[in-house]
């Protein structure tokens, strides 16, 4: 069964306590003399932000999308919005820290700080024109602050975790890089044996061969039958260095399958999915290092750049081999390459393909071809 739901200790701590702080003070109240309708509207919206803020910080990305993030986002801060005209205790201000340890996950840090600003500038307005309060100067700077303060630990838990991220990517990459080498190195090194085996002992044979032929030849009846049985040795022993030749030449090809399937496995935060098709240019170690660079790029760069959840890599068995490289992290306008993506166009075309990388409804799509001609394998 999938588990739609992953949170961290603390996190899940730190909600459930502060919630229960801030609103179950404010039902007792409610509930002293009855439930109103006022009261009843003040609990609903209390029950409705804990399941937000419990929605939101859900480290389980494949359960929803990030378009249903932005929504409970929306609704936290019209909760709190809400409370500031249902009350005037400036208990509910501790909303307002949650909401700026939260949101810096989700907007770039000018985005947060505007947030703050404004929920500082509303809460003025509200408690001098709404509750005719004197201005809460004081405790608008203080809760300001302490927005800040969570604000300013939360980008620096994001930028740890986002580092943490890197290198296992980064490990990923070199691993599967390896892997994908030494089967290269494999296929070299058998190669190698049979061009030795080939070279030398097979011509040495070849030569002993010849030297007893003649002996068997040319001796006398007494040593024929001797000379006879050595040279059919000799024989059977360059059949089998030949056999073991030419075993070794037709080795297996390289296998990039396992390799791409080991990089979707050791991915964080993003689920890969393969979808591969056996093609002849991909036994090919140039061909293979390539699509797994495109691989390894991809990926990169849609957990740097982007809030996709899933990312599929599709290698078609057509002529020329295709390779496309989609997300779903969002439109991006006009996105201007960098050096990773410029470095995979000139890999792509130094084996005559051609590469292109568009945005469209869903996310980021690279596109690799490459030419393959039957005769040229």
């Amino acid at each position: 069964m999938k588990k739609y739901f992953r949170y961290q200790l603390s996190w899940l701590v730190v909600v459930l306590v502060t919630w229960a702080v801030i609103a179950i003070p404010r039902i007792m109240v409610n509930t002293e003399h009855g439930f109103t309708a006022l009261a009843t509207i003040e609990v609903v919206i209390h029950t409705l932000m804990l399941l937000c803020l419990l929605l939101v910080i859900n480290e389980q990305e494949q359960s929803y999308g990030y378009p249903v993030r932005y929504v409970l986002l929306v609704v936290i801060g019209a909760g709190i919005i809400g409370l500031q005209l249902l009350t005037s205790a400036t208990l509910i201000l501790i909303y307002m820290v949650m909401f700026s340890a939260i949101l810096v996950y989700y907007l770039p840090l000018r985005y947060c700080y505007l947030s703050i600003a404004v929920n500082a500038v509303l809460f003025l307005l509200l408690q001098r024109f709404y509750w005719h309060h004197p201005w809460p100067v004081l405790n608008t700077l203080s809760t300001s602050a302490f927005c800040l303060f969570a604000l300013v630990v939360s980008q620096r838990t994001m930028a740890e975790q986002q580092a943490k991220e890197a290198l296992q990517i980064s490990n990923a990459s070199l691993q599967t890089t390896q892997a994908l080498l030494i089967q290269a190195g494999a296929s070299e090194e058998r190669l190698h044996l049979a061009r030795e085996l080939h070279d030398d002992v097979g011509h040495q044979l070849t030569s002993l061969i010849m030297q007893l032929d003649i002996a068997r030849r040319t001796a006398s009846d007494t040593l024929k039958p001797q000379l006879e049985h050595c040279y059919q040795h000799a024989r059977k022993t360059l059949a089998s260095v030949r056999s073991v030749v030419s075993d070794k030449r037709n080795h297996s090809p390289i296998d990039l399958q396992p390799t791409l399937m080991q990089l979707a496995e050791n991915t964080p935060r993003i689920a890969v999915v393969v979808h591969y098709q056996a093609h002849p240019l991909l036994t090919q170690l140039n061909y293979a290092q390539c699509v797994l660079r495109c691989a390894q790029e991809g990926i990169s760069n849609a957990l740097k750049h982007s809030l996709a959840t899933e990312l599929h890599i599709h290698l078609y068995n057509h002529n020329p081999l295709r390779l496309t490289i989609s997300d779903n992290g969002g439109h991006l306008h006009n996105p201007v390459p960098g050096n990773g993506l410029l470095g995979l166009k000139e890999r792509v075309e130094t084996l005559g393909g051609t590469f292109t990388f568009t945005p469209n409804s869903k996310g980021m799509v690279l596109n690799a071809e490459f030419p393959y001609a039957n005769d040229s394998h």
